[in-house]
């Protein structure tokens, strides 16, 4: 009996180790704020910079401050892509979450820039 409960408490154990990140793997939901602003920078760069060499000089520098911002480095969130990759389930929920995101960010432009472009109001005259 002793060798059950012993058994049943190592299986519980291990259970929750499984769910614990691996060290220098962000969390799911950090790692889809990074890839949402790694995918702008990339749409940012193409659309401001011809010729692929000045694209990767300024897409690197630009780069390493995407990763100042989020606290980490390019080894951390290769570790990390890597990681999340390998998870069928994990990578299919970071990339919905990075497509929706991206879908509303360009929802929230395109409403602004309609909001811009909207032509004034005619003033009402008064009548007599």
């Amino acid at each position: 009996m002793k060798k059950i409960g012993f058994f049943l408490l190592l299986v519980s154990l291990v259970a929750c180790d499984k769910n614990k990140l691996p060290k220098g793997v962000i969390p799911k939901d950090q790692m889809i704020d990074v890839t949402v602003d790694m995918q702008m920078l990339e749409s940012k760069v193409d659309m401001r910079i011809k010729g692929k060499e000045e694209q990767k000089a300024y897409f690197t520098a630009l780069q390493n401050e995407l990763y100042k911002k989020h606290g980490i480095d390019s080894a951390i969130y290769t570790q990390s892509f890597d990681y999340y990759m390998n998870r069928l389930a994990d990578s299919r929920d970071i990339f919905k979450a990075v497509n929706d995101s991206i879908d509303a960010l360009r929802d929230e432009h395109r409403d602004k820039a309609k909001e811009k472009t909207k032509p004034n109001k005619p003033i009402p005259t008064q009548k007599k």
